[in-house]
């Protein structure tokens, strides 16, 4: 391929490479504004699209501080570690929140706008990339443009931009594009002798990066990893230099990786112990997501629009090599691509390195932790490793291709034909994501079996007052084959007769408590939580009570589950608000100090506290109390009113 340079070279003036590389540098400048005020204007359309899913859990704490019923340390920091609350992610939604108020317009061009940014910064690291690489070197402004312009506009980017939490998954791809490029730079430095600045981009800047990038989602932990692949696809072994990367590797990579190992060995259950929410284990887990991987390869190759967006709970577990057969052929497939980048890696090292950073991206949420299988979302970073490995697979044309005048317009017009593609697919996407209806209609179309999908259409139906349609949804499926779905089916079956003013009679809890599947998951608890609330408010055919009582048999047969799993101690917990609320404290303080036991859970100690204080046991109360003082942070509003809401009682003669 003719380098940029070389392409001026038939100028006879001692200036005109200079001249060239400068009007190629402005012509891609150029170009990437184009692509990003393309990407600007299709994604604008989707910018007054809905709240989704989990918007609603994170961002009430903002909207309470926006109205001044909360601090900002409340709502920046949360009740619990920082680094599960990600302080960074959530400063930038107080920020839309108080600059444009609550509103997912607000939220989402926030998005948008990361999302550009985010472009930049791949180009600007591909760019570098490929101006390592000795075949693409000459073209790596061009190459690096199209690359970042696949990357913006890939529909499966619009799962990500337009749903407003995942501004953490973006914040942490910047985070970590930008620790990456000042590790390249870096490099470069130690390569030319520039020692001292090198080791304050290794040493300082670098890890300042990499922690703003945990705290706004942990999957910034790729960061030294993805470094590992850079150096090995794009640099040269440098004597000078294997000192202070020996130092960097060793204090970024080697030492995290052996406290991983070591807590894995030591304490298994503070990285593994999340399995017990979930319906599959570690074993199906690291089965299926080679299955996960190839799916979200075939999807960015050959992306189908209807099928993409946030309704892929129903994705399957692999139970073994052929089960499914898909198991086995896809572990076959990541090798075989693996072998074959592999040994491209001296004759098209910029797809070989592509194709392994892809891989080292999704080493956080794609292999042993116990996370959801799929999720479109995770390759919000990946995505710029196989960008990369597109562009770099050029290398491998024949030379004699390369060499002809027509060459590079040969190159944009199929760049510039797949870049329209892909545009012309996400504002398909765009369009749906402009409304809670055609989300949840077409999720349901295309995903009967996911469960999210139904909830969301459930809430179409019931805002458009359909009451009758809502009922047969949930008798679908409650006759689902599934066990687990058949169950859920059959909670939310009689909360949806309940909204409609159908009493269900107390047969259905004792269908409910015979029928129920032998571990409980979030899900459930969503479910009983909503059936508890309308059955207090309108009644559905049984005392609140009984459904207490059901809820707890159910969890007592349930023995194989830990008490400490997550939904089986919140459900203790939704028992024991049950049983308070009618009055009988006893049975009230038995569910509590089970779930307090189990989780630690701070509202789940002021519920027991209260309870406590109300039998007159003041000593125990006392004791509960002593530990959440001990535990609440100063800033939680909430919990220091729930805390002197119980030393009024304990002081109440």
């Amino acid at each position: 391929m003719p380098s940029d340079s070389e392409s001026a070279s038939a100028v006879p003036t001692p200036a005109s490479p200079v001249s060239a590389d400068g009007r190629y540098a402005r012509m891609a400048a150029f170009a990437l504004a184009a692509l990003a005020l393309a990407t600007f204007a299709i994604y604008w359309r989707g910018l007054t699209g809905p709240f989704l899913l989990d918007d609603g859990v994170t961002f009430p704490v903002i909207e309470r501080w926006l109205a001044g019923q909360a601090s900002y340390a409340e709502a920046v920091l949360g009740r619990g570690s920082p680094w599960a609350g990600r302080p960074v992610a959530m400063a930038s939604f107080a920020l839309n929140a108080a600059l444009g108020g609550f509103a997912p317009f607000s939220f989402k061009l926030g998005n948008l706008l990361i999302h550009l940014l985010c472009g930049v910064l791949v180009w600007q690291l591909l760019r570098r990339l490929l101006a390592l690489d000795p075949r693409l070197s000459g073209q790596a402004r061009l190459l690096a443009t199209i690359a970042s312009g696949l990357w913006l506009l890939h529909p499966i980017q619009v799962s990500t931009v337009l749903y407003s939490v995942q501004r953490m998954a973006q914040l942490s791809t910047m985070l970590v594009l930008a620790a990456v490029l000042v590790y390249v730079l870096a490099r470069q430095e130690l390569a030319a002798g520039q020692t001292r600045p090198a080791r304050s981009k290794l040493f300082l800047t670098f890890p300042l990066l990499v922690l703003l990038g945990l705290l706004s989602k942990q999957n910034a932990a790729v960061a030294p990893l993805l470094c590992t692949v850079v150096e090995w696809g794009c640099f040269k072994r440098d004597a000078a230099a294997s000192r202070p990367l020996r130092a960097f590797f060793g204090v970024f990579l080697l030492a995290p990786a052996a406290l991983a190992l070591l807590s894995l060995a030591v304490a298994p259950q503070w990285l593994l112990g999340g399995y017990s929410e979930w319906a599959f284990t570690l074993p199906q887990r690291l089965l299926s997501e080679p299955r996960a991987l190839m799916a979200y390869l075939g999807q960015i190759v050959l992306p189908h629009g209807p099928s993409l967006g946030l309704y892929t709970d129903d994705f399957a577990t692999s139970t073994g090599l052929l089960s499914p057969v898909s198991t086995l052929s896809s572990i076959v497939a990541l090798v075989a691509i693996s072998v074959a980048a592999w040994a491209w890696r001296a004759a098209a090292p910029s797809a070989c390195v592509g194709w392994f950073f892809f891989l080292a991206a999704h080493a956080v949420e794609s292999t042993f932790l116990p996370v959801e299988l799929y999720y479109e979302h995770r390759n919000y970073l990946p995505l710029a490793g196989l960008a990369l490995a597109a562009v770099g697979l050029t290398a491998l044309l024949p030379e004699r291709l390369q060499a002809r005048p027509a060459y590079r317009l040969q190159v944009l017009a199929v760049a510039a034909l797949a870049i329209v593609s892909l545009a012309a697919i996400t504002a398909s996407r765009v369009s749906v994501w402009r409304s809670m209806d055609t989300i949840a209609s077409e999720g349901l179309r295309e995903h009967p079996q996911s469960l999210r999908a139904r909830y969301d259409f459930s809430g179409v139906l019931l805002a458009r007052g359909d009451l009758r349609g809502n009922i047969a949804l949930m008798q679908n499926l409650a006759a689902s084959p599934d066990l687990r779905q058949r169950w859920l089916g059959r909670i939310n079956l009689i909360t949806a007769r309940c909204r409609a003013g159908q009493v269900s009679d107390r047969g259905a809890l004792a269908e409910l408590v015979a029928q129920a599947p032998p571990s409980t998951t979030v899900f459930d608890v969503q479910a009983l939580r909503l059936l508890a609330r309308f059955n207090a408010a309108q009644g559905c055919g049984f005392e609140s009570r009984e459904l207490a009582a059901a809820i707890v048999r159910v969890l007592d047969a349930m023995r194989a589950q830990p008490e400490s799993s997550r939904p089986k101690w919140l459900l203790r917990l939704l028992a024991a608000e049950i049983y308070a609320g009618t009055g009988d404290l006893a049975a009230s303080r038995a569910q509590a100090e089970r779930a307090w036991t189990a989780s630690g859970d701070l509202p789940t100690g002021t519920l027991l506290a209260k309870v406590m204080a109300a039998q007159g046991a003041d000593a125990s109360a006392i004791a509960v109390l002593g530990e959440l003082e001990r535990r609440m942070k100063p800033y939680d509003s909430r919990g220091q009113a729930e805390l002197a809401a119980i030393r009024a009682m304990l002081a109440a003669p």
